[in-house]
C-alpha cells in the first residue's frame, strides 16, 4: 500500500515538468556562434537570435523518441499561439543539431519539412554548437556508435526561450503543455514590452 501511494507521488512529480517554466536569472545574451541554417545561410546571434523572441531546441534528425515529439510539440504551440493570441508576435522555432558530421543542411531541410516550413535548422563546428549549449546550459555528448542502428549521440530535451536580446528568458521540460507554453510567452512578451 506504502509503495502504490509513493508511485502515485512519483508519477504526479513526473508530470511537473510539463506545467513548469524556469525562468533564467542570467541576463546575459547568449554568445555571438557562428551556424548555418538549412539553406546554408549563416546564423548569428544578432542575424537570427536578437530581435524576436526564439524558441531553441537542441537535438539532431536521427532521434527516434525525444526530438520528433518535441518539435510536434512547438508546431502545437505555434498553433496554439495563434488561436489563442492572433495578434502576438510569431517567434522564430529554432533546431539546432548537435551532431553536424551527419546532420547537413540538405537533411536539416527534409527533416524539418516534416513539421513546419518555417522552422529553422541549423548546425555548424562543434566548438560553435558548445558555446550555444554552454550558454543555454544545455547538455549534449557526441561519441561514437556502439553498434549498428545506435547514434551515439545523447542530449537533453529541453526548450529555451530567448527574448528579442538574445537573452534566455525560460527553459521548458517536455512533454511541453502547448497552451501553456503559449500563454507563458505572451506574459514575458507583455513583461518584456513587446
Amino acid at each position: 500500500m506504502r509503495r502504490t501511494a509513493m508511485n502515485r507521488g512519483l508519477a504526479a512529480w513526473l508530470l511537473v515538468p510539463s506545467l513548469l517554466w524556469l525562468a533564467s536569472c542570467r541576463e546575459k545574451p547568449v554568445p555571438d556562434v557562428r551556424l548555418v541554417d538549412q539553406q546554408g545561410r549563416a546564423v548569428t546571434r544578432d542575424g537570427l537570435l536578437a530581435g524576436r523572441w526564439s524558441f531553441v531546441f537542441l537535438g539532431f534528425t536521427s532521434c527516434q523518441t525525444v526530438c520528433p515529439a518535441t518539435l510536434a510539440q512547438l508546431v502545437a504551440v505555434k498553433r496554439s499561439l495563434a488561436r489563442q493570441f492572433p495578434g502576438a508576435p510569431e517567434p522564430r522555432y529554432l533546431f539546432v543539431s548537435v551532431d553536424p558530421q551527419r546532420d547537413t543542411p540538405a537533411r536539416l531541410a527534409s527533416y524539418l519539412a516534416a513539421f513546419d516550413p518555417e522552422f529553422v535548422g541549423a548546425t555548424g563546428a562543434p566548438a560553435q554548437i558548445a558555446a550555444l549549449s554552454d550558454a543555454l546550459t544545455a547538455f549534449y555528448q557526441v561519441g561514437a556508435a556502439a553498434s549498428a542502428g545506435q547514434t551515439g549521440v545523447i542530449h537533453s530535451g529541453e526548450v529555451y526561450l530567448l527574448d528579442p536580446a538574445a537573452r534566455t528568458r525560460a527553459r521548458f521540460s517536455p512533454p511541453l503543455d502547448p497552451d501553456l507554453v503559449a500563454r507563458r510567452l505572451v506574459s514575458l512578451m507583455g513583461s518584456f514590452g513587446t
